[in-house]
């Protein structure tokens, strides 16, 4: 039996999951996986499904989203973190902005998460939302 390799599947993850295959969240990440997000109350997103339904939020205003692994994967531990950058193409219909359809974006975050038995069981993360906020003219 293979050995669990975090980084590794986190690499896929972001290969794969993060670039729209939402179907294959349910590889990575476990039943009870917990979140902890600005903004989104304490349960009430949770496991595969949970995941799946924040990627497609983050996925929802965009024509086209690319990410790329900015620093890391760094894993200590049973934890592992790392930094991401997203370049896209926002397609509209973002409450309060005020850019173009058709505009490029680009912008970072940041994941952690707690792994066990092979599975992400625990996930903390966060985006660049000013500087976001900012190319889509929604602060100046």
């Amino acid at each position: 039996m293979q050995e669990f390799d975090p980084a590794e599947a986190y690499r896929h993850l972001v290969r794969d999951v993060y670039h729209g295959d939402f179907a294959l969240v349910d590889r990575f990440v476990a039943t009870d996986l917990q979140m902890h997000l600005p903004g989104v109350p304490p349960g009430s997103h949770s496991g595969p499904v949970g995941f799946r339904a924040v990627l497609e939020a983050v996925w929802a205003p965009f024509s086209s989203l690319t990410f790329a692994i900015a620093v890391g994967p760094i894993v200590q531990w049973d934890l592992l973190a790392a930094r991401w950058q997203a370049i896209g193409v926002y397609a509209g219909d973002f409450p309060g902005a005020t850019a173009a359809p058709g505009t490029h974006v680009q912008f970072g975050g940041h994941d952690f998460f707690r792994f066990s038995d092979g599975l992400f069981v625990e996930y903390w993360g966060g985006a660049d939302d000013s500087h976001l906020m900012n190319q889509l003219g929604m602060v100046s």
